[in-house]
């Protein structure tokens, strides 16, 4: 038996910083992973959230052998360390921040480059801190497990942290909507949230945005337009869920064939032909021809083999179902 003792402490960004530097914290326990995991955006992103007053994640350390091993939290404190030496600049991605009703840019710049009221509220930012004694080894390496087991955020659902509110709620239209139990939309596609990414790919063909490929770099930057005309975006994703309601209601039966892979160039196409009720009915006609011989469209198949998301493959696919329309 043992009595762990734990105490849920706030310290300050400088007061942490200065223990960094004297050795007085502990990297070097096994459990740890090598400093420099984080990107120089997520980086950004902890000094930004730091600088608003927003709240972070705890920093875990275990005292032991009269040692501060950090158990959670080294990516945090390096990041802060290396900041204030100045080793990296913040993200040019980064809004203003407003101090006691006075807005300052930080996007861009190293520590030093900072208006000193920024350095400041930055080096007094709190950050929660939980200090575990008395603790055994195999009980520290439990703790350090289970708080590492919870699963992380893909790239999908990544999505929402950098969309809009009120995009986001919106765009929940067309990932509930009832036509993918038409499709082959799995489970495993809405419980992952890759439903979001099909739905911005359809956007993005929608809206004539100039992609140079399906992947995330390019949702994200995708993103960035929808937030930046809320009104206009809304409207656009409003646009797309008529025509998915014109679409479940004119298809019959499920296309299994029809996939994630394919569904954002069978619906931007058919905007092509929305509104016009003859072509819309003739070209959903060849979409159920298309998939019924779906194994021998070896043209549409070269397109799907490897990379899919990049520029060539996709741009491949949907040429095709554009060529699809102009033969109507």
């Amino acid at each position: 038996m043992f009595s762990m003792e734990s105490h849920i402490k706030t310290r300050i960004v400088s007061a942490i910083i200065k223990d960094a530097e004297k050795g007085k914290i502990d990297f070097s326990h096994p459990l740890q992973r090598q400093e420099g995991q984080w990107t120089r955006y997520t980086q950004s992103l902890e000094m930004d959230s730091l600088v608003r007053g927003w709240p972070i994640n705890f920093i875990f350390i275990w005292k032991n052998d009269n040692k501060n091993y950090v158990l959670e939290g080294k990516q945090r404190i390096t990041s802060l360390l290396s900041f204030k030496q100045d080793k990296y600049a913040l993200s040019k991605k980064l809004k203003p921040v407003e101090i006691d009703g006075v807005q300052y840019d930080i996007a861009g710049k190293k520590f030093s480059k900072l208006d000193e009221a920024v350095q400041e509220k930055l080096l007094n930012a709190e950050l929660p801190t939980y200090e575990l004694s008395d603790c055994p080894a195999e009980v520290a390496r439990e703790i350090f497990l289970r708080l590492n087991s919870g699963k992380p955020l893909n790239r999908a659902q990544k999505l929402v942290g950098i969309m809009d509110y009120d995009v986001s709620a919106e765009i929940r239209k067309i990932m509930q909507h009832p036509f993918w139990t038409k499709t082959g939309i799995t489970k495993g596609d809405i419980k992952s949230d890759n439903i979001r990414k099909v739905a911005c790919q359809i956007l993005m063909l929608v809206s004539n945005y100039e992609f140079t490929a399906f992947d995330q770099g390019n949702i994200e930057k995708y993103v960035e337009t929808l937030n930046s005309d809320v009104d206009g975006s809304v409207q656009l994703i409003d646009h797309v869920v008529n025509i998915l309601d014109k679409m479940d209601a004119k298809i019959e039966s499920k296309i299994d064939k029809m996939t994630k892979l394919s569904i954002p160039m069978v619906v931007g196409a058919m905007n092509l032909v929305y509104g016009d009720e003859a072509r819309e009915d003739a070209y959903l006609q060849k979409v159920a021809e298309f998939f019924e011989q779906y194994d021998a469209q070896t043209e549409y198949l070269q397109y799907c083999e490897r990379s899919t998301n990049t520029g060539e493959n996709v741009n491949g696919r949907w040429k095709i179902f554009k060529e699809m329309v102009a033969s109507l």
